[in-house]
């Protein structure tokens, strides 16, 4: 399990469990996100650049999931499958 990765996966469980993290604005209004999605900087082998993976954050977060699914998905970046990024997450109203 590489290290990068397993601080990148915790860092992002953190986040989704604490609610005030999940705090943003959009439009000057204050907004609530469900979740907060994973972006990170790889340099997977066989690249000579950095690239940005983007992957959703799932219910049921699972460490060694996460690791295996961000490497094999850093991999397909560079083999050309050139993948989208995940949809933003769900806002909803922030309370008053």
């Amino acid at each position: 399990m590489s290290f990068y990765l397993a601080l990148v996966g915790l860092c992002a469980k953190s986040l989704n469990a604490v609610e005030n993290f999940r705090y943003t604005t959009r439009g000057g209004e204050v907004c609530l996100l469900e979740r907060r999605d994973i972006a990170f900087c790889s340099l997977p082998d066989g690249a000579d650049q950095f690239h940005m993976t983007c992957m959703e954050y799932k219910d049921g977060f699972d460490l060694k999931t996460f690791c295996r699914e961000a490497r094999e998905k850093s991999r397909r970046f560079v083999a050309g499958l050139h993948l989208t990024l995940s949809p933003p997450a769900q806002l909803r109203q922030a309370p008053s």
